[in-house]
């Protein structure tokens, strides 16, 4: 087997893999982001009075908080999608048409 297809194959096999994973926190982060935003209705719809009450350690741990998660839990690459899509099927279109001419140069020296 060619070298380079083989890598091709580790490599859309290799972005599978990450993206199964990445979709396993999905439950994760929607359960953590649904209490953030509980956190910030609670602190926007507070009586007036409450505004006299510090909040420094409500910005402390956020800003911790923040700066955990920004390390944690990268965002990933966006890409287009129409262009990743286009991109992708000329990509191995190219390789499968060289995989053809290799099984008809094969068929042919027969």
């Amino acid at each position: 087997m060619s070298d380079k297809l083989k890598s091709i194959d580790e490599w859309l096999t290799k972005w599978l893999e990450d993206l199964r994973d990445r979709n396993q926190l999905v439950p994760d982060v929607t359960e953590a982001r649904d209490r953030v935003r509980w956190a910030r209705s609670a602190i926007t719809e507070r009586p007036d009075d409450a505004a006299a009450v510090p909040m420094l350690n409500v910005d402390e741990e956020a800003a911790f908080t923040l700066k955990q998660l920004e390390t944690v839990l990268p965002l990933p690459l966006t890409s287009d999608f129409y262009t990743a899509r286009n991109g992708l099927n000329s990509i191995v279109s190219s390789t499968s048409a060289g995989a053809v001419r290799y099984v008809v140069d094969v068929g042919s020296s027969s």
